[in-house]
């Protein structure tokens, strides 16, 4: 069938009767034998009330106060007097939105077009008539029948047509589509010419339908028929079946052409074949007035897989921005990247959109300033009918500080299938920054990056005098740290005064030691042993719990935390290093210090992220972190000459005392305070002139009160002159 004889075909629907009742009757509004112009329509989307529902009448404009009449003699047969749908109804009529006249009651016999039975209520403007009974209302303005005369040669016009996954919200972006689709059209039934009012010309229409045509734009391929026909009310449970409701409102009625008005339906464009198609929709009124709409449209092969999840490089920043930097992802079909942020790892917000961060963006700076530490993630969309978006990246984050500690995520993941490892993305470094000691998460400031931004450079490992360094999942004889990677830590260690470096990992140890992993080389078995002081030696399980050196009554567990390895590392202490833990099951250490010259490191054998408790992962971090400056010699660093200098407290953790030791090079004002965590004062230890020395002062974990100071992280802050330092002490009760 060509398009001539489609069209041909609607417009002899308008010579066809309607149907139903054919009563007629005059307007219930003077003049009674005129037509009048109507602000609402039969049917047509109504978002209000207690749910969305269906116009169950026509809405005839006239200004507060009008009297309203009976179309046709009858009897009263309810009347409701207050709220604004106050109404009256004579047999199968009512009359809304009017002030009952104070004369009827119900029983009261009227005369059509003689009983005034109400004035149009203040504020109004209208009445809403309605023929038939509660959800067996009719059509007033349908054709052969209801008000009459009606006069209407305004015919209705199709806006627009737009392209939806079928049952979907979002629309295919440039009418490429795919699959089972819905066509939605929006359309503005005219009830008044030109210059009425807007609300006269954008009213919900009476019949609608559609068709596919052929590439030619010609040929009629499908034709559905009349798809919805409002002669009487169906139930309003229906009513998003016929209306879009993300797009409707009481004045915009947009229809899902495809569907039917008791059940879904679609257009599967698999049975039309890839290619270019016309999609027409056309709409009717009461009188025969229609209009149509063609719009082209491609059919294009389903396309239902995600991108692979961007890989983030690093997240970092100053006092007043932040900057965040990504590999370019190398599938052709991505269109850009969202950027997504979150304060906790749970709530997350878009920040960027893929129009804003397009394909070829590999960062983004933005300006701002916050007093928490922020966390982003990024996905990557593709150019599918239907964009798909990727899983997302891993988790990177950061706190804007003087002196961030880096993160730096060297997590491998596993090729194995269904390893507890072997996720798509991980938040491991938002675990590590959540456990940072409160100090240096929210004052001091951390950064975070991938193993691969430092080895490109992107990162300068000299800008840091503090790194957490953690591992993953290694299979194939893969090394947790690689060779390149090893050799920026020893030339970073070698040069970086008093640098610290904490390495966790679950396999570490093993991954990188020559007679448990064949595949390790030389460097990395002489960085393990030489410059970590650790041997492996053996596995434990996954599941488990570790307790202090020091305090064997203290047990974290770990294993059912938010992720679990399928094993860890035992750890077999060489010369030089201190065990801070040991496994609850015999005396292997499962974390170490290690101290060498001027820098100093620790290996932690189970991932932070598989500690149970927040609580736990925190007090394991800190112990670790206040750890790095301790010194097995009992002898402070010595420190430049000419150098003011605070060396980390001895012992630490401590029970009963510690040991500070200041290097003041020239004579000063003196003054040295201890704080909780939360930054309370808790005694001070110095205030006073001091002359150049070595000081050393010790503290017995008391109070400026004689009390018993809680166990916890403490900070000792030594002001000299207009100069100042700070280092954390743990206290063990």
């Amino acid at each position: 069938m060509t398009l001539r004889h489609f069209l041909s075909s609607i417009l002899a629907l308008a010579s066809l009767a309607a149907g139903g009742a054919q009563a007629q009757y005059g307007w219930p509004v003077t003049p009674f034998n005129s037509s009048q112009l109507i602000t609402g329509t039969f049917c047509e989307y109504r978002p209000t009330l207690s749910s969305p529902h269906f116009h169950n009448g026509v809405d005839i404009p006239k200004a507060d106060g009008s009297p309203v009449y009976a179309v046709t003699d009858g009897t009263v047969s309810s009347i409701q007097r207050t709220g604004g749908n106050a109404y009256v109804r004579v047999g199968e009529f009512a009359y809304v939105h009017i002030k009952p006249a104070p004369n009827l009651t119900v029983g009261s016999r009227v005369k059509a077009h003689q009983t005034v039975i109400g004035t149009i209520l203040s504020g109004a403007g209208h009445v809403h008539f309605i023929e038939g009974t509660y959800d067996h209302e009719r059509n007033a303005l349908r054709s052969g029948g209801g008000l009459t005369p009606y006069v209407d040669p305004w015919a209705p016009i199709v806006r627009y047509i737009r392209f939806y996954p079928d049952g979907s919200s979002q629309p295919f972006p440039g009418n490429h589509v795919s699959g089972k689709i819905d066509l939605v059209a929006k359309v503005d039934e005219q009830n008044g010419p030109p210059s009425s009012s807007l609300a006269c010309r954008n009213n919900g229409t009476y019949e609608l339908g559609y068709a596919v045509l052929d590439s030619d734009s010609v040929t009629v391929l499908l034709r559905s028929g009349v798809r919805f026909r409002f002669l009487t009310k169906p139930s309003n449970r229906y009513v998003h079946n016929v209306f879009l409701k993300k797009l409707s409102s009481i004045t915009s009625h947009v229809y899902i052409a495809t569907n039917h008005v008791d059940r879904n339906g679609y257009l599967d464009t698999g049975e039309l074949g890839p290619g270019r198609y016309y999609a027409l929709v056309w709409a009717r009124d009461t009188r025969g007035n229609a209009d149509t709409l063609v719009v082209p449209f491609y059919v294009v092969p389903e396309d239902k897989t995600p991108p692979a999840p961007p890989e983030l490089l690093l997240v970092r920043g100053d006092s007043s921005s932040f900057e965040i930097r990504w590999k370019r992802s190398p599938e052709p079909d991505v269109v850009g990247y969202r950027l997504w942020y979150s304060f906790d790892n749970r709530d997350w917000k878009l920040k960027f959109t893929e129009h804003q961060l397009p394909a070829d963006c590999t960062s983004v700076t933005f300006r701002a300033t916050l007093h928490r530490p922020l966390y982003f993630r990024l996905t990557a969309v593709d150019n599918a009918p239907l964009p798909n978006e990727s899983a997302p990246s891993d988790v990177y984050g950061m706190q804007q500080g003087v002196a961030p500690l880096l993160i730096v995520d060297g997590f491998h993941r596993s090729p194995e299938q269904g390893s507890a490892w072997s996720q798509p993305s991980h938040p491991f470094a938002f675990f590590y920054a959540q456990a940072l000691p409160e100090e240096q998460r929210n004052t001091l400031g951390f950064a975070t990056c991938s193993e691969d931004a430092v080895l490109d450079s992107a990162v300068q490992l000299k800008d840091f005098g503090e790194i957490v360094w953690f591992t993953g999942d290694n299979g194939g004889g893969r090394q947790a740290v690689s060779d390149s990677a090893i050799s920026l830590l020893d030339h970073w260690l070698q040069t970086t005064p008093y640098a610290r470096l904490l390495l966790a990992g679950a396999n570490l140890a093993s991954s990188l030691d020559s007679t448990t992993n064949p595949y390790a080389s030389a460097s990395a078995n002489a960085f393990l042993r030489n410059l970590l002081g650790v041997a492996p030696c053996g596995r434990r399980s996954g599941i488990g719990s570790l307790s202090l050196v020091q305090q064997s009554e203290t047990t974290l567990r770990f294993g059912h935390g938010p992720f679990t390895p399928d094993s860890v590392d035992a750890l077999c202490p060489l010369g030089g290093t201190t065990p801070l833990l040991r496994f609850a099951s015999d005396s292997v250490a499962a974390l170490t210090l290690c101290e060498r010259q001027s820098y100093h490191v620790a290996l932690l054998s189970v991932p932070v992220p598989a500690i149970d408790q927040p609580d736990s992962q925190r007090f394991v971090l800190e112990l670790a972190l206040a750890n790095l400056n301790a010194s097995v010699s009992n002898q402070a660093h010595p420190a430049a000459p000419g150098r003011f200098e605070l060396s980390p407290a001895y012992p630490n953790p401590f029970n009963s005392s510690t040991t500070l030791r200041i290097q003041i090079p020239r004579a000063a004002h003196l003054r040295v305070d201890l704080y909780d965590v939360r930054g309370r004062q808790v005694r001070t230890l110095f205030d006073g002139f001091a002359r150049a020395q070595r000081l050393r002062l010790t503290w017995d974990g008391r109070s400026s009160s004689g009390r018993s100071c809680p166990s916890g992280i403490y900070l000792c802050r030594v002001q000299l002159g207009s100069h100042s330092q700070t280092r954390r002490i743990l206290l063990l009760r």
